[in-house]
């Protein structure tokens, strides 16, 4: 009964996991964040996602000047929008064209 039991364990831990194809929600991630560590000169691994509030539209938080801040970020077509809450407001516009250029053209 143990070696079925060993034999099935070995066969459920060998196969493998069923892959995950990258959506919308994770590209539109992947841009913001791409978006925010160029414009606040930060690391990628320094931003942590707080949540999405709607279509295309997300929520991360930062350590920006001395503390912790907010920022807002939305993709569409034709640009990424970046707003932040600290003071002064941070409010950007990163056109489409200079948005999904590879880091290597820029």
């Amino acid at each position: 009964m143990r070696s079925i039991l060993a034999v099935l364990l070995v066969l459920c831990l060998a196969a493998p996991a069923a892959a995950e194809q990258a959506g919308p929600d994770d590209m539109n991630r992947c841009l913001c964040v791409a978006a925010l560590s160029r414009l606040l000169c930060k690391k990628r691994n320094e931003m942590a996602f707080v949540l999405k509030s709607g279509e295309a539209l997300y929520t991360y938080d930062v350590h920006y000047a001395a503390g912790e801040a907010r920022f807002t970020c939305a993709v569409t077509e034709s640009a990424i929008y970046v707003r932040g809450d600290t003071s002064p407001k941070i409010l950007r516009t990163i056109p489409g064209d200079q948005a999904f250029k590879p880091l290597s053209e820029s």
